[in-house]
């Protein structure tokens, strides 16, 4: 694995640090609530999808599912016992972007309509692979927890995260272009060979 996986620079605390305070007050202020036991239709995984494609899987990982993960477990209060499947894994899936990232901006930087087409293909499996995750992680805890069965832990869970999936799905694909742009002008270290080899290409 390159260093620039898992080493830290200034700019990248402060940008991945904005990042996950804004997905907190995404999830906190603009939402949906939906049903009893938790859970609202809202964008605030938005960000936290914007720092893997930028940072990579480990950067992400630590945005999504340690930051993001352990503040809004103890502002919810429900208790740390939902922490695991709930909030670490849950959203910590979101990393799984940062697998793809290099991929994507790969095919959107050489401008051909077939390759924009992939990387925007690419951007919503991911996004359908963190839907898949997060559902079957808060039906475990919905199961465990509030004794559902899976077939009603899994109906509730995918009334709102089926939603917010949708819409971060096409928000991700609308900002691409500004999302590729600044890149372009500020590479995260993560892609900045990326754009360095788009350049030369040019």
């Amino acid at each position: 694995m390159k260093k620039e996986v898992f080493t830290f620079s200034v700019r990248d605390i402060c940008e991945i640090a904005l990042m996950a305070a804004l997905a907190i007050v995404l999830d906190r202020f603009v939402k949906i609530p939906i049903g009893a036991t938790g859970g609202s239709i809202n964008i605030s995984t938005l960000p936290l999808f914007l720092v893997a494609l930028r940072h990579g899987w480990f950067k992400g990982f630590i945005a999504s599912g340690i930051v993001y993960g352990l503040t809004t477990c103890l502002l919810d209060a429900y208790g740390m016992q939902f922490f695991v499947f709930d909030y670490l894994i849950a959203f910590g899936s979101i990393a799984i972007g940062g697998l793809f990232s290099k991929l994507i901006f790969r095919n959107y930087n050489k401008s051909k309509a077939l390759n924009i087409v992939i990387s925007f293909a690419l951007v919503v499996a991911v996004v359908a692979i963190f839907f898949v995750i997060r559902t079957l992680s808060a039906s475990m805890d919905s199961m465990i927890f509030y004794g559902y069965t899976f077939g009603a832990s899994v109906a509730y869970n995918v009334s709102y995260i089926g939603p917010s999936c949708i819409a971060v799905a096409v928000l991700l694909c609308l900002l691409f272009p500004a999302i590729s742009l600044i890149n372009k002008f500020y590479p995260s270290s993560f892609l900045k060979e990326e754009y360095d080899e788009a350049e030369e290409n040019e």
